[in-house]
């Protein structure tokens, strides 16, 4: 994956928890001090976060981690790296690629793929639409584009609550995803029991062609892409206006 799963995960919490709470400053905390806290114990976490070891524990389970061995092996995983955009006129040559990326997705994407999804939102009474970080802006651009062509599609931000709401989802709602990498399902450990509530559901993925998916994904819209950093979030943005005005057409 281009983002790696710790550094994700913690700004999932922070910018959608309450300011204050013990989550957020532990989340905080850890951005702020990962090769710190990768050396210490959960008692000198605890400690350096003002909360007891308990919330560390319940921490590490809300957002996805299996236990803090998971976490202090995150924190230890080698540093993200910044895609620069090359050239003396940054402006221009990040104009062009952000251009290039969203033309490739919106060319590429399999238009037959676009014209069933539209389709099956059309049939469903319940449709929800998801993505983790850049990736929901693409989901809240359809659902607001939806929303003008009469049709509501639920979302929300946080992936804690976004994964609430899938494990709990009926049958018969169809849950589109949109993700860059397609690792969204690999920031959490799930359970067995996880696992076949998601094998009962209807999940539409929208990612890049070539992308391994979990066996549990009942279809995909996909689209050509070089994964680039720079690319993130434009082409999904751009499938996610076509699926809108794939569902237009459907509708009128």
């Amino acid at each position: 994956m281009i983002y790696r799963k710790l550094p994700v995960v913690l700004l999932s919490v922070v910018s959608t928890e309450p300011a204050g709470s013990t989550n957020a400053a532990i989340a905080e905390f850890l951005l702020s001090h990962r090769s710190e806290a990768a050396t210490m114990g959960v008692r000198q976490l605890a400690d350096a976060c003002t909360v007891g070891t308990g919330s560390i524990s319940r921490f590490c389970r809300e957002v996805g981690l299996v236990n803090y061995a998971e976490l202090q092996a995150a924190l230890s995983e080698s540093e993200d790296v910044f895609e620069q955009v090359d050239g003396s006129d940054v402006a221009a040559a990040w104009a062009r690629g952000a251009a290039g990326a969203l033309r490739q997705a919106a060319l590429s994407a399999s238009r037959p793929k676009l014209q069933q999804l539209a389709r099956e939102i059309g049939a469903r009474e319940h449709v929800s639409a998801f993505g983790m970080l850049k990736a929901e802006t693409a989901a809240i651009c359809f659902q607001t584009d939806l929303l003008l062509l009469g049709k509501h599609v639920h979302t929300t931000v946080a992936y804690a609550d976004q994964m609430a709401h899938i494990l709990s989802a009926p049958a018969d709602e169809l849950l589109v995803i949109f993700s860059y990498t397609g690792d969204y399902f690999s920031y959490r450990a799930l359970s067995q029991e996880e696992l076949r509530c998601l094998r009962r559901s209807e999940i539409w993925m929208v990612c890049p062609r070539g992308v391994e998916l979990p066996d549990f994904v009942s279809d995909v819209v996909p689209f050509d892409s070089d994964g680039s950093q720079l690319g993130h979030p434009f082409q999904l943005e751009a499938v996610a206006g076509l699926l809108a005005q794939e569902y237009a057409a459907y509708a009128s």
